[in-house]
């Protein structure tokens, strides 16, 4: 990603206008309007202040990537943090039916291992689908 495309997307996902961003880093508007443009390149002393302003690294901002900290803190990238209870029990039915499976094998009672890993297996991709619709 570009300098210029960087830019515009920091300012959008703080919801503020190129005015306002120049006003608070102390620029004139057409100057952020140049930069998002890709006309020019901010000088060190408007870098910083970029970087001070967005809270990113100078090296997030003036590289071809950005940190997936700072995406998830700008709210572009969400990780799955939460596990319900169904989630449990879901990968706890599978458990059983791998060990059943396992079990089927250590006591060569390969059918009844089958069977009821199987049946475990089976239970959990029902409520997977079930979950979905």
């Amino acid at each position: 990603m570009e300098f210029n495309e960087k830019l515009q997307l920091l300012r959008r996902a703080k919801g503020i206008s190129q005015e306002k961003l120049a006003e608070e880093i102390g620029v004139p508007q057409q100057l952020v309007a140049k930069w998002e443009e890709g006309d020019e390149i901010p000088d060190m002393h408007s870098l910083m202040a970029l970087s001070d302003w967005f809270n990113v690294s100078l090296d997030e901002l003036l590289r071809d990537r950005i940190n997936l900290r700072t995406l998830e803190r700008l709210g572009f990238y969400e990780q799955e943090v939460e596990t319900s209870e169904d989630d449990l029990i879901e990968n706890s039915i599978l458990i059983i039916g791998m060990i059943l499976i396992m079990m089927g094998f250590i006591f060569n009672h390969l059918m009844v291992g089958i069977t009821c890993g199987g049946i475990g297996v089976g239970f959990y991709y029902l409520i997977r689908l079930k979950k979905r619709r």
